[in-house]
């Protein structure tokens, strides 16, 4: 009888906690043996692995050799590990992101750096991308899109061009000769930047003077640390993601404070941080951040607190098929995972992926508009990186692909040779094309096709207007260069 009622009582204590549950964890945690660390996954959906899981993660708690996998049955059985990235030479590398892009090809980011280690010293760190054209087995050159401190490279593709975002470490002060770049002269701290390309991937922006940095949009000066002249601000490891009405915003811890992680969300059409949220001192190397308690941007209107609970690092987002923006960290070495409304507001705590099994550095990808597959790797002490854990998670109110573009579409607008060009069209929409000098619009045209393309006349900042009688206006800020 005691059992039945200490039940009752469970039941009566926990079944409340979890009854907006809106993802349910189902099966048994799968395990992959390390030694394994920052696992990150990309379901293919074009090309001759399409249907395949591609895997990778890293051999080396500071990279130095990466690893991938494949899996055709949802993540139940793997290939064996063959290599991506190892150390050539003084050369070191780490923190691998892949995403498949609109043309069926894959964007591999990753962190390049002269150190096994964690510290740097002088200029020698890089962002750096490779395509692939045949579902990661073979790679191009590697390109090199931003030099500096960085870690954690992640991209993501949106309407107007392809972003990566990526812990900006070491923000040295710009009155610093090269040769004093070095780790005991970091006094910025981190923060959260990013670099962007408008032309499918052919060239990047910095959007930053700075020398050393791109252009900050996360810094955290809360429990301000002692310093001499500067007090170094906390930010980084970001995951981007869109919001159902196609905004850009990330998900960032800030380590060494009580509250973290944060989300940051621009407006409507600002997909360059350009708003007047994004203005002031705190964006510059120079800034030293005495007496200064703020988190940055200031706003709450485009910056907030996934959860004041507790401390989280290593947050990862991921929008759900129904709209809604899942996000997981690490905490006391736990998953924890919520999910938050279509405006990544009002988050509610799930259950807990892997238990109280010691897990880190977790990530997200969908295997079909129902089911998602959550990734961490083992932290118990002695055992550090022993195992990748595996599992999966049916999505509560789930909508097919087919609605979910009818809701808001997801059109693709590049920029090639002046020319604007729009595809995923349905065939019945209203394209509008203005100039922002002047505002004067230059184009009206009802579009009878799935593509649309532009010739402009001089560069500039174009506004691209896309009116569809079943979701709405959507609207893109377009970057047309010489």
């Amino acid at each position: 009888m005691r059992k039945v009622l200490l039940f009752f009582m469970l039941f009566l204590m926990c079944g409340p906690l979890f009854a907006q549950n809106e993802i349910t964890w189902f099966g048994d945690v799968m395990e992959i043996p390390g030694p394994a660390k920052y696992a990150r996954m990309v379901l293919m959906k074009q090309g001759p692995k399409a249907g395949q899981i591609l895997l990778t993660y890293q051999k080396f708690t500071y990279g130095r050799k990466i690893v991938k996998r494949y899996s055709s049955d949802d993540g139940v059985t793997w290939s064996p590990e063959s290599l991506l990235l190892q150390k050539t030479g003084d050369w070191t590398y780490a923190n691998c992101n892949i995403i498949e892009l609109t043309d069926g090809r894959l964007l591999m980011t990753y962190q390049k750096r002269k150190e096994d280690g964690y510290y740097f010293t002088g200029r020698d760190r890089y962002v750096c991308v490779k395509y692939s054209v045949d579902g990661g087995s073979t790679w191009s050159k590697e390109e090199e899109v931003f030099q500096g401190g960085n870690w954690e490279p992640t991209p993501i593709q949106t309407p107007l061009g392809i972003y990566i975002f990526f812990t900006l470490q070491d923000i040295y002060p710009t009155f610093l000769s090269e040769e004093e770049c070095i780790q005991e002269n970091e006094i910025g701290g981190r923060a959260v930047a990013f670099v962007a390309s408008f032309d499918n991937g052919a060239t990047w922006t910095n959007f930053s003077n700075e020398r050393y940095t791109a252009r900050m949009l996360l810094r955290d000066y809360n429990e301000e640390r002692a310093g001499n002249n500067f007090c170094g601000s906390g930010g980084g490891m970001p995951t981007p993601f869109l919001t159902e009405d196609n905004r850009l915003g990330f998900i960032a811890e800030s380590i060494e404070r009580k509250v973290s992680p944060w989300i940051v969300i621009a407006p409507a059409d600002d997909y360059t941080f350009e708003s007047s949220y994004f203005e002031g001192n705190w964006q510059t190397a120079n800034y030293n951040g005495l007496g200064d308690n703020n988190v940055y941007p200031l706003s709450t209107t485009v910056r907030w607190a996934l959860t004041r609970e507790h401390t989280g690092g290593a947050p990862f987002a991921l929008k759900l098929s129904n709209g809604k923006i899942a996000f997981s960290y690490n905490s006391g070495k736990k998953i924890y995972c919520w999910v938050a409304d279509k405006n990544a507001k009002n988050p509610v705590k799930q259950a807990m992926p892997f238990g109280e099994l010691n897990t880190f550095y977790s990530s997200m990808i969908h295997l079909n508009d129902s089911t998602i597959l959550i990734a961490a790797h083992e932290t118990s002490p002695g055992e550090e990186m022993r195992a990748l854990y595996l599992r999966k998670g049916r999505i509560k109110d789930y909508v097919t692909t087919s609605v979910t573009r009818l809701k808001s579409p997801f059109y693709q607008v590049t920029v090639s040779n002046r020319n604007i060009h729009i595809r995923g069209l349905s065939g019945n929409e209203t394209v509008q094309i203005s100039q922002v000098a002047g505002c004067a619009v230059l184009v009206v045209k009802k579009v009878l096709s799935e593509e649309y393309s532009f010739r402009t006349l001089c560069p500039g900042v174009y506004i691209v207007r896309i009116i569809n009688g079943i979701s709405g206006k959507t609207a893109y800020k377009i970057m047309v260069n010489d």
